[in-house]
């Protein structure tokens, strides 16, 4: 076994599960070490003890690529800084008493339902991750410093977090500033609250990284983020380097006399027509509705007045792709009979939308399925 790489060991291992790591390490001593190294380790709630002893006293620690803590109480920057060859790391409903110490090699982090003590705590935390790239950033806040605790202020304006990718989910407008000031993605997935100052704010970081920002999809967070958006709250004016759009919950599909019929949401063209810059590829993402009284014939023109749009428009006429994605059961109804048969939902919605595409745009046409959750495999 020693005659081969340790770098092609590395690849090959890299996609094992853990029981066929557990299973590889015996397989010799050289790869002992690679296989150790990329065990997924997850802690919840009830594994202090395994954590604390893994973390204290085994030799596994600074080997591993990946850590998970979910639900955790034992986050200690002391406990953590001992995982010292992390690449990737989420953290998932925890209180973090300190900063996040410093990962030389982590490049992914994501932060779920997180609570830091202070603004602070984030910023080092941030200066503390060097290569990071893809950062999950989900209803992440932090509460006032107590009296007795002394901690170094980090100016907003002092530091800049360059990433490839952002997710962001930003629910309390107060914690705004930090991640405008401070993070400037390449490619960013918003979730669209249904607050109109939310939708400002959200607007006014666009406008702030428009000038390196290269895709972006928009998810509103839930149907009341609809309405919303189709009252114009948001807006992408300043987008200059923008090439990919993806617009979640663009379009949507109900059943209707036993037959299924799909619409578009007015904020899609809202949207399209404050575009400034050639589009490259366009992903409207098709959910479903409650039924309504619409007829299926005025659904149809509305589709086909979308496309009228593409294709006037001096900026959208350029598109190469055009990709229309059928949500996955996570965006469905419950009360939908088919929520867990896209396939055939697929197949009734599908016809409906190439009937109405015009024949200029079949050649760019494609469909798909389920969620694209393009910034988990970042």
């Amino acid at each position: 076994m020693t005659s081969i790489p340790s770098e092609l060991v590395d690849l090959i291992l890299c996609d094992l599960d853990n029981s066929s790591l557990l299973s590889a390490s015996l397989t010799c001593s050289d790869w002992l070490p690679i296989a150790r190294s990329h065990l997924r380790l997850v802690f919840r709630r009830g594994s202090e003890f395994q954590f604390r002893n893994i973390a204290a006293t085994s030799s596994l620690a600074p080997h591993l690529r990946t850590l998970h803590l979910a639900y955790a109480r034992y986050t200690h920057e002391l406990l953590l800084s001992q995982f010292v060859s992390l690449r990737s790391m989420v953290i998932d409903h925890c209180v973090l008493p300190s900063d996040i110490p410093c990962f030389p090699q982590l490049h992914k982090l994501e932060l779920h339902r997180v609570r830091f003590i202070s603004e602070e705590n984030v910023l080092r935390s941030f200066q503390n991750l060097p290569l990071l790239r893809t950062l999950a950033w989900n209803e992440v806040q932090w509460s006032s410093a107590s009296d007795n605790t002394v901690l170094q202020p980090v100016p907003l304006m002092t530091m800049s977090l360059r990433l490839d990718f952002l997710y962001l989910n930003v629910y309390m407008t107060g914690f705004w500033d930090t991640i405008s000031h401070t993070v400037y993605p390449r490619h960013l997935h918003l979730s669209a609250y249904k607050h109109q100052t939310n939708m400002e704010l959200s607007s006014r970081y666009l406008h702030t990284i428009g000038r390196q920002l290269e895709s972006l999809c928009i998810q509103p967070e839930n149907h009341a983020a609809t309405p919303v958006m189709n009252d114009g709250a948001l807006s992408l004016v300043g987008l200059t380097a923008l090439h990919t759009l993806e617009l979640r919950s663009a379009l949507h599909y109900h059943t209707s006399n036993g037959s299924y019929v799909v619409g578009f949401e007015p904020f899609v063209e809202k949207l399209l027509l404050q575009l400034t810059s050639p589009l490259d590829t366009l992903i409207l993402a098709v959910r479903p509705v409650t039924p309504d009284a619409t007829s299926p014939q005025a659904q149809l023109e509305q589709v086909s007045h979308l496309f009228q749009v593409l294709k006037s428009h001096r900026i959208l006429s350029s598109l190469r792709k055009l990709r229309f994605l059928v949500e996955g059961k996570g965006n469905l109804y419950k009360a939908d009979a088919n929520a867990n048969d896209l396939p055939r939902l697929r197949s009734f919605i599908e016809p409906i939308l190439r009937a109405a595409v015009p024949a200029a745009f079949h050649g760019i046409l494609a469909f798909e399925m389920g969620e694209l959750h393009t910034w988990s495999k970042c």
